[in-house]
């Protein structure tokens, strides 16, 4: 019996697949259609293919010059980039880091780290014992936590080179915000219930739970990091249409899309797993987390920085990066047939009551 609730699941979510198309709001600039390679297609009103550095090179290679995206100085970053440079320049950040090559500053900023997630771990070893003896107390509410600043800026520092400026941490209780850290525009939270294991961190060690909340935090900083130093169509130079080139291929590389056309209706999908994690994001975040596996843990180690985007998958056939792999738009569809079936079948309830004429 649950083999075929199983399998009678599945084969829906197929059919559903075929049905979903991504929106995004960003239209491409016909001038460069030339420049497509043949794996994009038009399917519709909509382009399906990956866009990233390595799938579209003459794209990339059509936008006007952009500011580079040099070491900050006292503090500030010099001009906006776009996101292919933007890319080159951490991977080659990182590189070194990843290879655990390290300067002296930096090996006393990873020290740094190290012992803020020992840190963490007390604390909240402590609030398990006060609940384990007293299980009415168990309101993450009332746990106060260390201080963050001794995670934030070893992180700035290690990762970012101190670029990321005036970005604000805070601390959530909300059980609906949405996950364990939120990001928007210059503002970081993070959630009590979850960072304490009281949701999805449940049954992990104080210490595996720190190291999560490290990761969780590197998760939001890319996004920070990324929103503050990419051009995102604000080019300084170009056409109008080079303009419009780089917001589209800001939005197919990093933002993606939060909603979907099902059988020409809309389906929002805020919070799931693809907004706001694109190739370039998830290739960023992959070599973030195996620096921070190597400083932290040794040679051959990776801390997973993705957290709630989408999971590796280099095994698959449809991998496109270099250096990491990103879900092709099939396992996306597949994805999210599973994830919005409950609006899905809202919607072929509807399209029986009402029918398109």
């Amino acid at each position: 019996m649950s083999q075929s609730n199983t399998t009678s699941a599945s084969t829906s979510d197929a059919e559903a697949a075929r049905h979903i198309n991504p929106i995004y709001t960003d239209p491409f600039p016909e001038a460069f259609r030339g420049e497509l390679p043949p794996h994009i297609v038009r399917d519709g009103k909509f382009l399906t293919g990956c866009f990233c550095p390595d799938c579209a090179k003459g794209l990339w290679n059509s936008l006007a010059p952009h500011d580079p995206l040099i070491a900050p100085e006292n503090g500030k970053s010099v001009g906006k980039c776009d996101m292919r440079s933007l890319l080159s320049y951490m991977m080659q950040r990182l590189g070194s880091l990843c290879k655990g090559e390290t300067t002296t500053q930096e090996r006393a900023a990873f020290k740094r780290l190290d012992d803020a997630g020992n840190v963490y771990a007390l604390a909240i070893a402590a609030y398990d014992a006060d609940i384990a003896n007293n299980p009415r107390a168990n309101d993450p509410a009332n746990f106060v936590p260390p201080p963050l600043d001794d995670i934030i800026n070893p992180l700035n520092q290690v990762i970012f080179e101190g670029r990321l400026r005036n970005v604000e941490y805070s601390w959530s209780v909300d059980p609906t915000s949405g996950g364990m850290t939120t990001w928007a525009g210059d503002k970081i939270r993070l959630s009590k219930e979850v960072h304490l294991g009281t949701a999805s961190f449940s049954g992990d060690t104080p210490r595996s739970r720190a190291m999560s909340l490290i990761t969780a935090i590197a998760h939001e900083q890319i996004h920070a990091y990324i929103f503050q130093n990419a051009c995102k169509g604000r080019c300084s130079f170009g056409t109008p249409a080079q303009k419009q080139l780089c917001a589209f291929l800001y939005q197919r590389t990093v933002v993606m899309y939060n909603s979907i056309d099902y059988k020409g209706r809309t389906i929002v999908h805020f919070g799931k797993w693809i907004q706001g994690h694109g190739p370039i994001f998830v290739q960023i975040a992959h070599k973030v987390g195996t620096a921070l596996g190597v400083c932290l843990r040794g040679p051959d180690q990776h801390f997973n920085v993705l957290n709630w985007g989408p999971r590796c998958r280099c095994m698959e056939p449809n991998a496109c990066l270099s250096s990491h792999c990103f879900p092709g738009e099939d396992m996306q569809k597949a994805i999210l047939a599973r994830t919005l079936r409950r609006e899905i079948e809202e919607v072929e309830e509807y399209i029986k009551e009402f029918p398109i004429l």
